[in-house]
């Protein structure tokens, strides 16, 4: 289902913002790489929120775009919780997820509600 939305928000938000559409490339390349229904271990979860962690940071330096920054922030903190052997921030990233992707949503909606106007 996440993938899912990943594939979709690459479309819909390419012509508008393309530093989306690279991030939800990197959520989607991760979600691959971490199957649902799995156990996995706490490697394997770091190594991907250290990915997530360094594109979102690359985009957000070169794009100055502070929703992937806190992004970066975000995967950073889990994937050093999770080289710890924690599962605090893992277990209750959803709040944090649907905040960031609420505001995903609201930049490429205000993207799309200025893209006519751009194109003239």
């Amino acid at each position: 289902m996440e993938a899912a939305f990943c594939l979709v928000m690459i479309v819909v938000a390419f012509p508008v913002a393309r530093d989306i559409s690279a991030y939800h490339c990197i959520l989607l390349l991760s979600n691959l790489a971490l199957p649902s229904g799995l156990n996995h271990d706490s490697t394997l979860i770091a190594l991907v929120f250290t990915f997530i962690a360094l594109g979102s940071a690359y985009l957000a330096i070169t794009y100055h775009r502070l929703v992937l920054l806190v992004s970066a922030i975000v995967a950073a903190c889990v994937a050093l919780e999770q080289l710890m052997n924690a599962d605090t921030l893992l277990t209750n990233i959803a709040y944090v997820d649907a905040g960031l992707t609420a505001w995903v949503l609201i930049i490429v909606v205000i993207g799309w509600r200025k893209w006519p106007k751009q194109r003239y």
